[in-house]
């Protein structure tokens, strides 16, 4: 049952009127001049509806009026003023200070409980746009779509969007593949709204937007909303600027799977790389070992700075010749690997060559660069990659060998 305070003056309403009241509500009645402080009253009843009689609207100037105005609420009551007859422009005046309507003799039961809930389900209604007012002042964008993945309110309309800055633009009715800037991302939103409808489930994903030349990262939360049967009707969701963590993220990521010295992937990351690597579009699949000649007796000579670029001076090698699609390891102190996907044996033969060439042209202090290669190519994806991984080194290590005796 509702609960309903009748304010009155001097103990006037109506006798008939409080019967009604008594049989269809929670309700106490009070009198302005002896209750107390109104909102005290009214804040701890926590009541549906609150009426007030004509003359105890306008005592005191509107004071018990002004007094519930002055507090707001999230769940305020609706304040209606009840009149003896039609009312007077002094007490039209109550809608000024937070009246919402007028109850007007003779009273009927079946119309004033009709007339109140009515009037009570408006009040509800506001509820809707105070409460999206509200969270505005949270940094979170909250919104509420539709069955339809309609907008039915947005707290922050963000740059994101097309129309945000001109006057009088509204995101009600509109869906993401209309306003948003952000085709892709526009798609994949009304896809997960369309499978959340569909499935019952919410979804929480972040996506990288780059509108307006600036790029963000937001995580998004969404879940169904459901009437009291358990239906669907609607998607309330949450997204949270998180580009700071996300950028964070990235920069750790990079650095578990990044060599300090050569900027290449590291050993780590080539672990999961070859989990993953050998799918069907990745073949033939191209591998070229490589280890520095002499970098020991560069250590001694010069020191392990000079030793440092002379490692260096592989990754710079691989840069110049491979195919912006190869990916580069350094697997050990002097050795490094290089993975060509789409690649030949014929290719991987020329890639070799140009290495070669390549590295006479580079030296540190004089001392002419030297880098031993080997290479494999794998073309059948159940084949074993750690036998084309051990095929290239036996290459490089023979390669190596050649070079040396060469040099001796």
């Amino acid at each position: 049952m509702k609960k309903l305070i009748l304010f009155t003056k001097d103990s006037i309403s109506d006798r008939g009127l409080e019967e009604i009241l008594a049989e269809s509500y929670d309700c106490q009645i009070f009198d302005v001049g002896s209750c107390g402080d109104v909102w005290n009253i009214a804040s701890s009843i926590s009541p549906d509806i609150i009426l007030v009689m004509s003359n105890a609207a306008l005592d005191k100037d509107y004071r018990i009026l002004k007094e519930l105005q002055s507090k707001k609420t999230l769940l305020p009551s609706s304040v209606i003023v009840v009149a003896p007859t039609s009312p007077t422009d002094e007490e039209f005046k109550c809608l000024d200070y937070g009246a919402i309507d007028f109850i007007i003799a003779p009273y009927r039961k079946k119309l004033i409980v009709n007339r109140l809930e009515k009037l009570t389900n408006v009040r509800n209604s506001i509820h809707l746009q105070e409460l999206e007012h509200i969270l505005q002042y949270l940094p979170s964008n909250i919104f509420l779509k539709d069955a339809e993945g309609k907008y039915v309110f947005c707290t922050h309309y963000w740059h994101h969007l097309h129309g945000a800055n001109e006057p009088g633009w509204t995101i009600r009715g509109k869906t993401d593949v209309e306003i948003r800037k952000d085709t892709e991302n526009a798609k994949l939103a009304m896809e997960k709204d369309k499978e959340i409808i569909r499935t019952g489930k919410g979804a929480h994903y972040v996506i990288e937007e780059n509108s307006d030349g600036i790029q963000e990262f937001l995580e998004i939360i969404k879940e169904p909303v459901r009437d009291e049967n358990d239906n669907i009707y609607g998607i309330v969701a949450l997204i949270n600027n998180v580009t700071e963590q996300e950028q964070l993220k990235r920069k750790l990521r990079h650095m578990s799977i990044t060599d300090e010295l050569t900027g290449l992937y590291n050993r780590t990351y080539l672990h999961e790389v070859l989990n993953d690597i050998s799918k069907e579009e990745n073949l033939p699949l191209g591998f070229i070992s490589a280890d520095c000649n002499y970098l020991k007796q560069v250590n001694d000579y010069y020191g392990h700075l000079i030793g440092d670029e002379y490692i260096r001076l592989v990754g710079v090698l691989f840069r110049m010749v491979l195919p912006e699609n190869a990916m580069f390891f350094r697997v050990g102190g002097d050795e490094f690997l290089a993975i060509i996907p789409k690649t030949s044996t014929d290719l991987l033969i020329n890639y070799i060559l140009h290495l070669k060439s390549k590295a006479k042209m580079l030296q540190i202090r004089g001392r002419r660069f030297s880098v031993a290669f080997g290479y494999s190519c794998m073309e059948k994806k159940d084949d074993d990659i750690l036998k084309y991984l051990e095929k290239a080194d036996y290459q490089m290590y023979s390669d190596k060998s050649e070079q040396k005796k060469r040099d001796d």
